[in-house]
């Protein structure tokens, strides 16, 4: 008569594994009816992520991802192994993921090389609370700074950095003598850098805008006048997404460049008739401080437009930091680091941490 199906979800919980690891003991038999003396040799342990722990490759897996990809702090992580049987400090999570961020520096290394391959690398930093630093309180701030490849790069990858401070010295040793473009926000510290071609960030310039805008008690005027030549200039590149670099470059040249110079004399008439300390005359004087790192981007077609591709890779961290909200010490600010590197690497690649 046939047969009828239906299909239900059913979702098993972490199921938790001992792995025993037996090995054998050798010794000389003939050698001990011969009265010689006889070594016993165990048979060797197979290698381990991290030798002396109880923890296997799939576990520190699972932790990292649980931390780094989905932003639950080390507590719930704990609370979540003792409802399966398995009590584990969060020290001991911790120290797990730091060792084994120590082990992974090889690979880290090589992601920062495959990055200064790059002909441009975005660049920014957000901050990062860390308890116990020589020299500072827990209250002050520190920072991981953050680079990723151009939208366009077939081999793209996200780094971050820890340091603690928020001088130009950081990136100039991360990118250790790279002579290549850097697409950044207007934060003097990215300027510093020498040898490299520096892009302004049109999103970061249009976002002043919108506050003034929103400031605004008629919501129009001035700004949302400054905010329509910006969006002209985005409409050019929407139509030159799917675009050769070489033709963006071309229809950059003839479409982008008399909006830029329209906007450039708006601006200039502008900043003389408003006040410098008002929301609309700090986006006006910031906007022409920054204008030539702004209208850089129309050189060449392989230029972007905006810094928004390494704020999109940002955003994991903040949201996660949201949850953990501090890490205690620079050990761990570095795993940190290293971790987050690697999950968003692995995103920017289409690759399931997990």
């Amino acid at each position: 008569m046939g047969v009828e199906s239906s299909e239900q979800l059913e979702i098993i919980p972490k199921q938790v594994k001992v792995l025993r690891h037996e090995r054998k003991k050798y010794a000389c038999r003939h050698c001990e009816n011969h009265g010689e003396g006889s070594k016993v040799i165990t048979a060797a342990m197979p290698r381990q992520p991290l030798p002396g722990s109880i923890a296997t490759a799939g576990t520190l897996a699972t932790v990292a991802v649980s931390k780094y990809a989905d932003g639950l702090p080390l507590y719930r992580i704990e609370k979540e192994l003792a409802r399966v049987g398995v009590e584990l400090q969060r020290t001991t999570l911790a120290s797990w993921m730091i060792k084994t961020a120590e082990r992974l520096s090889p690979l880290y290394l090589a992601m920062q090389e495959s990055l200064l391959g790059e002909s441009v690398i975005h660049g920014d930093e957000t901050t990062l609370q860390v308890l116990k630093e020589p020299g500072k309180t827990a209250q002050s701030q520190s920072y991981l700074w953050a680079y990723t490849s151009p939208a366009q790069s077939t081999t793209p990858v996200v780094l971050f950095d820890y340091q603690p401070g928020r001088g130009h010295t950081y990136p100039k040793a991360f990118l250790n003598g790279y002579q290549g473009t850097v697409m950044t926000d207007g934060y003097s510290a990215w300027r510093m850098l020498e040898n490299v071609t520096h892009l302004g960030c049109w999103a970061h310039a249009r976002r002043k805008f919108k506050d003034a805008l929103d400031l605004s008690p008629k919501k129009g005027g001035q700004a949302k006048q400054a905010l329509s030549y910006i969006q002209k200039l985005y409409a050019v590149e929407k139509k030159a997404k799917s675009l050769s670099p070489a033709d963006r470059h071309a229809m950059r040249q003839q479409d982008s460049i008399p909006i830029l110079n329209a906007f450039h004399k708006w601006l200039d008439k502008a900043a003389a008739r408003l006040l410098p300390n008002s929301p609309m005359g700090k986006a006006v004087s910031y906007t022409l401080k920054q204008w030539r790192y702004l209208e850089k981007y129309v050189e060449d077609g392989g230029y972007p437009i905006d810094n928004n591709q390494v704020e999109r890779e940002i955003r994991p961290v903040a949201t996660g930091r949201k949850a953990w909200l501090f890490a205690d010490t620079q050990s761990g600010a570095n795993a940190s680091a290293v971790w987050f590197s690697i999950m968003l690497t692995c995103r920017a690649n289409g690759v399931e941490p997990s």
